[in-house]
């Protein structure tokens, strides 16, 4: 709400980070790393359907104090890498209509 994403952007979103805690096993990411899941898989969803592209520290600053403890930019690019190679580079997904 806060960057003005159209709601597609959420829906891709969440598919993104249910299909990739589906391929690896949610019993095998850790929790920890949650937070970094959710947030990049906001800005993964952001460069595919927004027209301007996001920037992560942005999103990052957009984050409570206490998430930002849990976050690196470092961090957020090496997770985006295992989800795209998880995931194929796949990211045809399928539309409500």
């Amino acid at each position: 709400m806060k960057k003005d994403y159209k709601p597609e952007t959420l829906f891709i979103a969440a598919g993104i980070l249910d299909r990739f805690l589906y391929m690896v096993g949610a019993q095998n990411f850790p929790k920890a790393q949650m937070v970094s899941l959710a947030t990049i898989s906001v800005l993964m969803s952001a460069k595919i359907e927004q027209p301007i592209s996001p920037s992560f520290n942005r999103l990052i600053g957009m984050l409570t104090q206490e998430e930002q403890k849990y976050v690196s930019k470092q961090g957020l690019i090496d997770l985006e890498a295992d989800i795209l190679m998880t995931l194929g580079f796949d990211f045809n997904f399928p539309g409500p209509i």
